[in-house]
């Protein structure tokens, strides 16, 4: 007998919990006839990209000087930055038919794919957010919700073989360019940043009219926008002249911000501590499809291009765009898995 009892009792307790009403609602239950839901939540977010080629590169017109055949150069309109059998170099070695860059000849060859190639891809960061909801009927809720997240963007560059790069220019046991005249470094080396901003409008399903406990899956769609992304920037400073020619350069990429459609799908608990008052977990998916332009760009600020093709003290290049300069389009579909937890109320 005492055992029934027991048994009795404990299948009480789990109709109890589960929201199972064998009795009439009670005061810290669900409600039905609560209609608005309102809830705050604190998480985390984790990033992929669904893109496997690399992002297309559209070269932008800037000023250039092809040999005239005669021991010179004549100025010419280049659109050759994506093409990176290209000279980018300044040309000082003497050997170039053609000046169209900037670049240390140094370094020519292995800082120019940095900045015409290579897109971005998402990384894990805390997210944040709110969410207000409508009950259409006992089971179906419409909910807007917003969400701030500051998970990380990245380059998906080697920025190593960049490093590699500037390391043997300033080595002295190799080129040993850097000193006191002259220098070449990162001002920002493309450290992984960004922001999201979600805004969803989702229909959800809960399993249960009643009880403590209730399950429910939705799904909706909405706009993230991507903003705040990394950048790069190069900074060649060379303040005396060398053979006539002053270098002051400066050679930088900067990732792509963007608002665009998304879809997304979820499922959660939520656990009511009182009638108007409980906790939530939840679980969301969501797929958006930004459309990313990354600007890149060689910065002739002393006119060393225009200097070393025409000589003197020709400043036609001064504060000009030089090549390698141009967008990087990416276009390709990121994923945002969520995982939060919050607290509600409901009236």
């Amino acid at each position: 007998m005492k055992w029934s009892i027991r048994v009795l009792l404990f299948a009480l307790a789990v109709a109890l919990a589960w929201g199972i009403p064998t009795t009439p609602a009670m005061a810290q239950d669900r409600d039905p006839s609560d209609r608005w839901e309102i809830e705050f939540h604190l998480g985390g977010v984790a990033g992929q990209s669904f893109g496997t080629s690399g992002p297309q590169c559209i070269a932008s017109e800037t000023p250039g000087y092809d040999d005239d055949g005669d021991g010179g150069f004549v100025a010419a309109t280049n659109t050759r930055s994506c093409d990176l059998t290209n000279d980018f170099t300044d040309g000082n070695d003497g050997d170039a038919e053609n000046l169209i860059g900037i670049f240390p000849t140094a370094v020519g060859h292995a800082l120019p794919s940095l900045l015409t190639t290579g897109g971005v891809k998402p990384g894990r960061g805390p997210v944040a957010g709110a969410r207000i909801g409508f009950d259409l009927t006992s089971h179906l809720q419409l909910e807007f919700t917003f969400n701030y997240s500051a998970m990380p963007v990245a380059f998906t560059n080697d920025l190593s073989l960049a490093d590699q790069a500037i390391n043997l220019f300033c080595n002295e046991e190799s080129f040993d360019e850097c000193g006191g005249d002259r220098n070449l470094q990162f001002l920002d080396r493309g450290a992984p940043r960004g922001n999201q901003q979600m805004y969803l409008l989702n229909l959800n399903y809960n399993f249960e009219e009643m009880g403590r406990l209730v399950p429910y899956v939705g799904g909706g769609g909405g706009v993230v926008k991507w903003y705040n992304g990394p950048n790069i920037v190069i900074f060649h400073n060379r303040p005396r002249e060398i053979q006539g020619v002053r270098a002051n350069g400066l050679f930088f990429k900067n990732s792509g911000n963007d608002s665009t459609f998304a879809v997304d799908m979820k499922f959660g608990v939520k656990y009511h501590v009182t009638r108007h008052f409980g906790v939530r977990v939840e679980v969301m998916d969501v797929v958006s499809w930004p459309g990313f332009d990354h600007q890149f760009g060689s910065l002739d600020i002393a006119g060393q291009l225009s200097r070393n093709a025409l000589g003197g003290s020709n400043n036609d290049t001064a504060g000009e765009l030089v090549a390698p300069t141009g967008t990087l389009h990416q276009g390709y579909p990121m994923n945002q898995l969520l995982v939060t937890g919050g607290v509600f109320v409901r009236f």
